[in-house]
């Protein structure tokens, strides 16, 4: 029984419920979100409880980017957007960097200092100008600049004591469509997609552990959304030599549907080689159903 599913709680403490389900050998660590938390000291206690509500050390998450995508702010820093780090980079390219590292840093040693192991960031889309959801999450549009930014960012967060995890591979930057809402097809070939692709080897060269796929379809690829494709996955293995943890994206988002059921949403995932699920957003009864129907 694979151990790779990360589940999601309603609140600010755990329900007997869920403290219940974080005991199944198949969960492997759970997500925080804004509705988690009041303030640091909360939060902390928050996750000493989970931690206690499992036979297995759970890997604890959130994503924590800085500018709007801030799960924690209470007693955290108040980051900015990414793409503060690209637009300084005209100027000046070395500060940019090192503000990019710094970045990384305070977010890592204020996530691990609650128990915060694994925390979903940077962000390394290509800003198209197309993506709204993306839009300044995103470092800047020329691949070299974002895989320099990035990879401060990433080594910033590992020195704080977490695993960053770089998303969405290959890209969710080409396309209008906000993936947790409705489906999102990206029309361009492989030999487009290159240049969106090209930040990962700087990241990978440079300890890279861990991505998290796009739910996003390339229909004049593979008919698969990222994260249900092996074609996908192996680009990311096999051509790029990644080994490390490879993350599918919430399986409750609309773009994630096309799989079908839950159960098959999971099964696609896995036998793409995917080996973190996000199971974010489903009640307690739903993953209880699927935990009864997979296991």
């Amino acid at each position: 029984m694979p151990a790779d599913l990360i589940i999601s709680i309603a609140g600010t403490e755990l329900t007997s419920a869920e403290r219940e389900q974080l005991e199944h050998p198949a969960i492997c660590g759970l997500i925080l979100f804004k509705k988690n938390f009041k303030n640091r000291k909360q939060v902390a206690e928050l996750i000493a409880e989970i931690k206690n509500s499992s036979v297995t050390e759970l890997e604890i998450s959130v994503d924590q980017e800085g500018g709007r995508v801030q799960r924690f702010s209470n007693g955290f820093s108040n980051l900015p957007a990414l793409a503060t780090y690209g637009e300084q980079w005209h100027e000046q390219p070395a500060q940019a960097l090192d503000a990019a590292y710094a970045h990384g840093l305070t977010t890592g040693r204020q996530c691990s200092a609650v128990g915060v192991s694994v925390v979903y960031s940077p962000v390394v889309d290509l800003d198209w100008g197309l993506s709204e959801v993306i839009g300044n999450r995103a470092f800047h549009r020329d691949p070299e600049v974002v895989g320099q930014l990035a990879k401060a960012m990433m080594l910033g967060l590992h020195d704080g004591g977490v695993v960053a995890v770089a998303k969405h591979f290959p890209g969710h930057g080409g396309v209008a469509a906000d993936s947790h809402t409705e489906g999102a097809v990206d029309q361009r070939g492989l030999a487009a997609l290159q240049e969106d692709m090209a930040p990962y080897p700087v990241l990978i060269e440079a300890g890279l552990k861990a991505v998290m796929m796009a739910h996003v379809q390339f229909p004049r690829i593979d008919p698969l959304e990222a994260g249900y494709s092996n074609f996908w996955v192996n680009q990311l293995k096999k051509k790029l030599g990644f080994s490390g943890d490879i993350y599918c994206d919430d399986l409750s988002m609309v773009g994630a549907h096309s799989a079908g059921s839950l159960i098959d949403r999971v099964m696609l995932t896995r036998e793409a080689g995917c080996n973190r699920l996000l199971l974010c957003n489903f009640s307690v009864e739903e993953k209880a159903g699927l935990l009864a129907e997979l296991y």
